[in-house]
C-alpha cells in the first residue's frame, strides 16, 4: 500500500482508523526507544573494549621501548 492510499484510507476512515493508527504509532516509539536502549548499552561496551584496547597499546610501547633499550647496550651497566 502506498502512503497516498493510506492517508486516503485514513481520511476515509476518519474516527475509525485514528486509534488504530495511535497505537501503530505508540507501537513505533516503544519500539525506538528499546532500539536506543540497546544501541546505549552497546556504547558503553565498545567503550569498554576501546579503554582496554588504548591499554594495552600502552603497554605494548613501554614494552618495545624497553626491549629496544636493552638491544641498543644502553640498558645493560657499565
Amino acid at each position: 500500500m502506498t502512503s497516498e492510499a493510506l492517508f486516503a484510507f485514513v481520511r476515509e476512515g476518519g474516527a475509525y482508523c485514528a486509534p488504530l493508527l495511535l497505537l501503530a504509532v505508540l507501537a513505533l516509539l516503544k519500539d525506538r526507544s528499546r532500539l536506543i536502549d540497546a544501541l546505549s548499552s552497546k556504547d558503553d561496551i565498545i567503550a569498554s573494549k576501546d579503554a582496554k584496547i588504548e591499554s594495552l597499546a600502552e603497554r605494548v610501547i613501554e614494552v618495545t621501548t624497553a626491549v629496544r633499550t636493552l638491544l641498543s647496550g644502553k640498558g645493560f651497566p657499565k
